[in-house]
């Protein structure tokens, strides 16, 4: 409120408001402490969230794996073959499972900058445009809301690849898998996606997807 006080003392006086100006304001600083250390109980409680639904997603997708290949070898007829189940310490190894400073912390650490300048521009632009302290608030929360909104395609991406890879560490794992066809003809897919409706991967080749691309797999070889 002090701050909203003061930029609006400014613009009465006739003086331009800038982002520097707002920067330099005692007010400022107090507002970008308290906003970081949100950010970081946040950050803390998404990330422990974020490990959790991956660890879980990860052993989900073991487990489809091997509902899937027993399926498969009922259909046919065939007899079920043995295969090793995947080790769940590999798993947890592979989505960084309780590990500090892994690349998902980092970038859950990072999103603070994007937050402080989110926050100043919607700050600044609500002055410019004679915003009231309402309309102001609103402005804030919509653009800290958008960082969030980040965090959240963070976390369903996390959660997506574990059990993605999990899935395909299985495959590998079994023996009895050469490869798979990618089926994501639906109608919540991208274009990008569409277009690789039906292509052919080598079970021994890595997969990649864009965020919050879920990579669906079926009728594997």
């Amino acid at each position: 409120q002090k701050l909203v006080d003061e930029m609006t003392r400014r613009v009465a006086a006739g003086t331009q408001i800038t982002q520097q100006m707002t920067w330099d304001m005692e007010s400022y600083q107090r507002l970008q402490e308290q906003l970081r250390i949100q950010i970081e109980r946040f950050n803390g409680t998404a990330l422990k969230k974020i490990i959790a639904s991956k660890r879980s997603n990860g052993l989900l997708g073991i487990q489809a794996a091997n509902d899937t290949l027993t399926a498969q070898f009922q259909e046919v007829g065939a007899g079920i073959p043995f295969w090793e189940r995947l080790n769940t310490n590999a798993v947890e190894n592979m989505i960084g499972f309780a590990k500090d400073g892994s690349p998902l912390q980092q970038l859950l650490k990072e999103d603070y900058f994007g937050q402080r300048y989110r926050v100043t521009d919607a700050m600044v632009n609500s002055m410019a445009r004679g915003f009231g302290m309402s309309a102001m608030s609103e402005a804030i929360q919509n653009a800290v809301g958008m960082g969030f909104e980040r965090a959240l395609l963070i976390a369903r991406t996390e959660s997506m690849r574990a059990y993605r890879e999990a899935t395909l560490q299985q495959y590998r794992q079994s023996g009895v898998v050469n490869g798979y066809y990618r089926l994501v003809k639906k109608s919540t897919a991208c274009m990008a996606c569409l277009m690789a409706d039906g292509d052919w991967y080598p079970v021994a080749e890595e997969f990649s997807d864009h965020p919050r691309g879920f990579g669906a797999r079926g009728h594997f070889q």
